[in-house]
């Protein structure tokens, strides 16, 4: 189930809740979460921001947004490699971990919002 984040404060306990699954499991795509985080927040379309629900109705790692008219969303994958996927749907676009460098990430922003 996706839920909308309305407030700047869901925002952060979004992520704070990111960081902190990342350290007990997704260690080797925490290097790459700060520019993805701001890449979203700096590229989403007003009020498109959504985040999954997981189980007792807690905040997991996929999240939804509108870029350019576009959703496209950003799930925590462990296998075959950790990483985090971008998705047009069920196509991946890009694929992100530690070994990503930030330019890439931004670029790739950059490609989907032209």
């Amino acid at each position: 189930m996706k839920r909308q984040i309305t407030s700047l404060r869901q925002l952060r306990e979004w992520i704070d809740g990111v960081f902190v699954r990342a350290d007990h499991h997704a260690g080797k795509v925490k290097e790459a979460l700060p520019t993805l985080l701001g890449c979203i927040m700096q590229h989403a379309e007003p009020q498109s921001i959504k985040v999954r629900v997981g189980r007792r109705g807690l905040p997991a790692n996929q999240v939804w947004l509108t870029v350019a008219g576009r959703e496209i969303s950003f799930s925590y994958r462990r296998k075959p490699l950790p990483r985090i996927d971008a998705l047009d749907g069920l196509t991946v676009l890009a694929s992100f971990d530690n070994n990503t460098k930030s330019s890439a990430i931004s670029r790739f922003f950059e490609s989907i919002a032209a």
